[in-house]
């Protein structure tokens, strides 16, 4: 009766979710694509349907990022098995476009993963037919996971994570809920508290893997180009400028941060802003120029000697984060000064790259401790507070290179979270490769 009135649900919501999307394409013109795929009418056909195949769901682009690792050591271990990456936006597909290149289409194939009603979810197993779901962090779908045990395929949920909020909102829906996460076969958790958390929703198969995102390599060529730019800054005819990255921004955050970074004292600083969304790029420029920056934007200029007397790079590439924190003194992250819950802060840890955060990374709440705990990141309370601790950390060497080496070490420590997934889904499937 619980998925009979959520597929009602959906039904009744689905001319809105028309809607959505047809806003999303007036500024991003990806939510056009694959539509078919989105209800589940039609997908990519396989000329080696006989191979088996495993499946990873990646939602969007921080997961699809941090499953990398994983792709490769699935791949390699099971060398007689293609490989489906499933995501629900575009950043995350046009991230997994990347994987597809780097393996060969001939071993992974790209899909959206059909919204979660009755016949989507029924004519995507039917087509695909994988061996094994891999579930990355919260996608937990209560059709999904119903037709998967319909069809015998077992699903695993990794990454996986559950704040309080979460856990409260799932227990208002216990009849979908419950056996929804209770019918993933293994479910392995980030974290001590995001384990005991799903426990209490009944899952009996949980355990501790930690976090693939400490095991993201960053692209080192990026990585170099930020560092070759960060040199001809240093030698600029405009003298040495520091560099100040706002990463990953959200709605609502740049008038903020502007309004702070316009009344401080910032002279021979360089301001970098990433907003997390593409379609908002042109907003942030406007936002800039009205608060006196001069832009130069990232897409228009292929060396640091062009940037001139420019005030502020916008960072509207995708993409190319390893660049951005190369590139930078210190780095503000993104989602944590408005009530957002945070980004990914481990990506700039790995680039070395010191952080600051607000106080809102309950997204991350347990790399966010950690990493204030060994001295990778510096907690403040609001903007102001952001924007002035910035410029401080950047004038200062000495506590910048303390805190990249305790993010370093930090990262090395938690190290190990791709194998235990391995290891799990070895369990289920067998070691060597499938027939």
């Amino acid at each position: 009766m619980a998925l009979v009135a959520y597929e009602l649900a959906w039904w009744l919501v689905r001319p809105l979710v028309w809607l959505y999307l047809k806003y999303r394409a007036r500024d991003n013109a990806a939510y056009r694509l694959f539509h078919n795929e989105r209800w589940g009418k039609s997908f990519p056909t396989r000329q080696e349907a006989n191979r088996p195949l495993l499946w990873l769901h990646a939602v969007s682009l921080g997961e699809t990022r941090a499953a990398a690792p994983l792709i490769a050591r699935l791949l390699a271990h099971y060398p007689d098995c293609d490989l489906l990456l499933t995501h629900m936006t575009p950043t995350g597909r046009a991230a997994g476009l990347e994987l597809v290149l780097q393996f060969g289409r001939n071993r992974i194939f790209q899909s959206y993963l059909p919204y979660d009603t009755k016949s989507a979810q029924r004519n995507f197993f039917r087509h695909w037919k994988p061996r094994l779901g891999i579930i990355m962090e919260t996608e937990v779908w209560p059709r999904l996971c119903f037709e998967a045990h319909e069809s015998g395929t077992p699903l695993v949920l990794v990454n996986a994570r559950l704040s309080e909020k979460s856990l409260r909102k799932a227990e208002r829906w216990p009849a979908l809920i419950r056996p929804a996460i209770q019918s993933f076969r293994k479910v392995l958790a980030q974290t001590e508290n995001d384990q005991s958390r799903i426990a209490q929703l009944g899952v009996e198969q949980v355990s501790l893997m930690g976090n693939l995102k400490y095991e993201i390599l960053p692209n080192q060529a990026q990585i170099d180009v930020g560092l070759s730019w960060r040199k001809t800054l240093d030698d600029s005819e405009y003298g040495k400028r520091l560099v100040v990255l706002f990463a990953v921004s959200r709605e609502g955050e740049e008038k903020l941060f502007l309004d702070c970074w316009r009344t401080a004292n910032r002279e021979q600083f360089l301001l970098i802003i990433v907003p997390r969304h593409p379609e908002r790029f042109d907003d942030v420029a406007v936002l800039a120029a009205e608060r006196g920056l001069t832009v130069a934007r990232r897409s228009q200029i292929t060396d640091a000697t062009q940037i001139g007397a420019a005030t502020m790079i916008l960072g509207d590439t995708m993409g190319e984060m390893p660049f951005y924190y190369a590139l930078s003194d210190v780095a503000v992250l993104g989602g944590s000064l408005l009530k957002l819950g945070g980004q990914n802060l481990i990506e700039s840890l790995a680039c070395s790259c010191p952080i600051i955060a607000g106080p809102h990374t309950f997204n991350f709440a347990q790399a966010a401790l950690d990493a204030q705990q060994a001295g990778a990141l510096l907690k403040v309370n609001g903007f102001e507070q952001a924007v002035n601790s910035a410029l401080t950390l950047a004038e200062d060497p000495t506590a910048r290179s303390s805190m990249v080496r305790a993010g370093l070490a930090m990262i090395q420590q938690h190290q190990g979270a791709t194998e235990r997934v391995l290891q799990s889904v070895a369990l289920i499937l067998g070691p060597s490769p499938l027939r």
